[in-house]
């Protein structure tokens, strides 16, 4: 319901347009919520129940890895069942082209109001994962960085693949091995080159330079996107593959 009411003032603005007004109520919210201690409690934080508590305090860190890959696993289906349904075939048309999908007679507004939600549901979910391990809502106000929670995922999906589940999945994994490997060698690797700023720097330059050269060179991401295979489609392939196999 909230991400379908913060849409509404922004609806009709296309690509760039859009984006930047819904980062920027993002911002405002973010604000509020911070500075209002009746919401989540503001700067001082809300307490979380702990809903491992049964489990004993040395397996509950593997016990909430297990949680989130659950989770995770049912984020991926769902996702991979919506990407195939006619649902959707529209919302890859409407990336395409809207003006045409419009002359199709689909409304593009409606369907922004539902992606937005759709998409805000799933964003909530993880929040609520994040605040049970944090164990308080506060140390998510306090963590929060516009870099990691925009920057860093949007650079996820690049290096894996838009519109793909699979390379969302590996840009991921990639993004996560890199950013340990420069976590763990930072000192070396400035030592190495003798680097002139801080240490503390040099992940958010490593992964702005991946980000343009990803744009630059490789747009399509490591897994590159596939065209939807309805059923229809696999049949008339099966077809084609027997007929060329009697011929």
């Amino acid at each position: 319901m909230i991400g379908a009411l913060y849409i509404l003032p922004s609806a009709k603005l296309e690509s760039d347009y859009l984006a930047i007004t819904l980062l920027a109520i993002a911002e405002i919210m973010f604000m509020v919520a911070y500075y209002d201690t009746k919401l989540v409690g503001g700067y001082y934080g809300a307490p979380v129940p702990n809903v491992l508590a049964f489990v004993p305090g040395e397996y509950r860190e593997w016990a909430f890895v297990a949680l989130i890959l659950f989770f995770a696993l049912l984020t991926y289906v769902f996702l991979e069942r919506t990407l195939n349904s006619p649902y959707g075939r529209v919302l890859r048309a409407m990336r395409e082209d809207p003006t045409a999908l419009q002359f199709s007679g689909k409304d593009v507004m409606w369907l922004r109001i539902k992606t937005l939600a759709f998409s805000s549901a799933i964003a909530s979910m993880v929040g609520v994962l994040y605040s049970y391990y944090a164990g308080n809502v506060v140390g998510i106000v306090n963590l929060f960085a516009r870099v990691n929670w925009t920057f860093f995922p949007f650079l996820m999906v690049l290096l894996g693949g838009m519109a793909n589940n699979r390379g969302v999945l590996a840009g991921v994994f990639s993004f996560v091995v890199i950013w340990r490997l420069i976590d763990g060698y930072k000192h070396q690797i400035m030592g190495l080159f003798n680097l002139p700023f801080d240490v503390n720097w040099l992940q958010y330059i490593i992964f702005g330079v991946l980000m343009i050269a990803i744009l630059y060179y490789k747009p399509e991401g490591i897994l590159r996107e596939k065209p939807i295979e309805t059923p229809p489609i696999k049949e008339l392939r099966a077809k084609k593959s027997k007929q060329s196999e009697k011929a």
